[in-house]
């Protein structure tokens, strides 16, 4: 349909509601019973016909895009929180790996099994 021109050009200063109309009409008659209009309504008839439907073919395009999108954004959320939940299980084994790590090198430092208390 692009390749027919560029109808936004050819109505503009119509009403839309003119333009609604006017598709409609033109969506609801059959062929023959479009020859019954003379040349002018006839084509722009089909102009608003054509326009429209431009108009729904980039609006369906536009929500099946936005569609798709949003369900990668979710994938990529639910897939980012198992990474935050798996590396928050590896920083707390390595916190608890450096914790034993400190109270045999030293057991007085300031890491200590619970209840000793630091001598003063």
């Amino acid at each position: 349909m692009d390749e027919l021109g560029e109808t936004g050009v050819w109505l503009s200063g119509v009403a839309s509601g003119k333009i609604t109309d006017f598709a409609g009409e033109a969506d609801a008659a059959d062929a023959p019973g479009l020859r019954d209009y003379d040349l002018v309504k006839r084509l722009a008839l089909l102009v608003c016909l054509v326009h429209k439907a431009r108009m729904r073919a980039r609006d369906d395009l536009t929500t099946m895009f936005c569609k798709r999108v949003a369900l990668h954004v979710e994938r990529a959320k639910a897939e980012l929180e198992s990474i935050r939940e798996q590396q928050r299980a590896i920083v707390e084994v390595l916190f608890g790996n450096y914790r034993t790590v400190l109270q045999h090198i030293d057991a007085d430092g300031p890491v200590r099994p619970r209840g000793r208390r630091r001598p003063r």
